[in-house]
């Protein structure tokens, strides 16, 4: 996932005014455990972060050191490059490059 500005993530999400300018990217969830606007993905200062957007099935992050990190629903939450985002039973990875290389 490329992350320029912030990203709102879902089976049909919706970005609210409280986030101008952000994206939205639907996901495809055969099982449905995602929420119709489940999580927050963005970038802020230098680091990114991922906030439950108050789902049904809640957002879990799985380390690279095999680590699993629930989320506060509301809460921001640092993110390492290498770790998996587990929305529901969905999964996003999270890479880590330099902006001049995208």
């Amino acid at each position: 996932m490329l992350v320029l500005r912030p990203v709102v993530l879902g089976r049909d999400p919706v970005a609210d005014a409280g986030r101008p300018g952000a994206a939205t990217i639907r996901l495809v969830d055969p099982a449905r455990s995602v929420s119709k606007t489940h999580a927050l993905v963005e970038v802020v200062d230098d680091r990114v972060m991922v906030t439950d957007l108050h789902s049904t099935n809640g957002s879990r992050v799985l380390t690279p050191e095999g680590d699993v990190v629930e989320l506060d629903p509301g809460l921001g939450a640092t993110v390492v490059g290498g770790s998996t985002i587990l929305l529901g039973e969905f999964a996003v990875t999270l890479d880590r490059a330099p902006l001049n290389s995208v």
